[in-house]
């Protein structure tokens, strides 16, 4: 692997343990990187000191441990600088290449994973392919082995004995391939709620809806409603209800339509145009598909006593459309 500080030497980036190179600490207990095939171990207790710009031809995971806080800064994509403060509790994920700096604003423990190319190929490169921080914390939640592992590591770096080299660099493989499994989920599990729409967008959508069952009603209407774009909107809208937004707005217009004809103040032609129906044949033959009975049925003269048990909500027919009293 190639260490690079820069076009100028720099004294504090002279350590090298094999073909790995790591920034110097200012500290004079400064630990040695423990190497191995695919994952390198680095854990100690940081005194406050910063670790000059470096980047690595391996990936690496830092954990930052008990009483952590850490000012860091990398270079972006688009080659501005970004600068963030960790504290104890996160991973900091930092892919290959990429020019980073460390500041350690007070003494704290850390263990940092250095991932070889090679042993990464074997998961999803999207989980190293940028710049990103995760929870401790929620990692374990999902996987509590990776709360055992660490203490493990720490305890074996905390002893300070070279004859332990063996068990970190074991420690950290399973570390590492957990650490990684845990953000896997995390990020489908992240991605799967991302494929839904939220509730206040929900609501306005239904909103909207509620308010215009007696015109037309366009798929370009409700995402601009959502702020969406069209075909996103509808694949959003299908995984959130279950439904097209065209089945949606007509189940809408036809919950609506039973509602009105229910107070028998109306014919069901005029409950027809009331609710965007062309007429009294276009609302009977899609009433009897969802209800299972024709329109006139429901007049009140035929309608049970007391009113539909179905109530008004914030979300108006999106409700309502599915309310089992509703669609029975």
């Amino acid at each position: 692997m190639v260490h690079s500080c820069g076009s100028t030497p720099n004294p504090l980036c002279s350590c090298a343990i094999g073909s790995l190179q790591l920034p110097v600490g200012l500290q004079p207990y400064r630990r040695a990187l423990v190497p191995g095939p695919g994952v390198s171990v680095y854990c100690d207790r940081q005194e406050p000191n910063e670790w000059p710009e470096h980047r690595h031809e391996a990936a690496q995971i830092l954990i930052a441990l008990q009483s952590a806080v850490c000012d860091v800064s990398w270079q972006s994509r688009d080659g501005g600088r970004v600068e963030r403060t960790i504290s104890s509790g996160e991973l900091w994920v930092v892919p290959s290449g990429v020019s980073h700096a460390k500041r350690w604003l007070i003494e704290a423990d850390l263990i940092i994973l250095y991932l070889s190319a090679g042993w990464l190929s074997q998961f999803d490169h999207r989980l190293v392919d940028d710049v990103g921080f995760e929870s401790l914390q929620k990692l374990t939640l999902h996987d509590p082995l990776i709360a055992g592992l660490t203490a493990a590591m720490q305890g074996y770096c905390d002893a300070r004995e070279r004859q332990h080299a063996g068990q970190v660099g074991a420690l950290g493989h399973c570390l590492a391939a957990r650490m990684l499994r845990g953000m896997a989920i995390r990020r489908v599990g992240a991605a799967k709620i991302q494929r839904q729409l939220g509730a206040d967008t929900l609501k306005r959508v239904a909103d909207y809806v509620e308010a215009n069952l007696g015109e037309r009603i366009s798929l370009a209407a409700l995402a601009r409603e959502a702020r969406l774009s069209p075909g996103h909107f509808s694949v959003l809208f299908k995984a959130t209800t279950g439904l097209t937004p065209e089945q949606y707005v007509l189940r809408s217009r036809l919950v609506r339509a039973k509602e009105i004809i229910m107070t028998g103040a109306y014919t069901v032609g005029q409950v027809a145009h009331m609710t965007g129906f062309s007429d009294h044949s276009h609302l009977s033959v899609q009433f009897r598909r969802l209800f299972g009975t024709p329109p006139k049925n429901y007049l009140p003269p035929l309608r049970t006593t007391g009113t539909s048990s179905c109530s008004s909500t914030s979300n108006g027919s999106l409700v309502r459309a599915w309310c089992k009293c509703c669609l029975s």
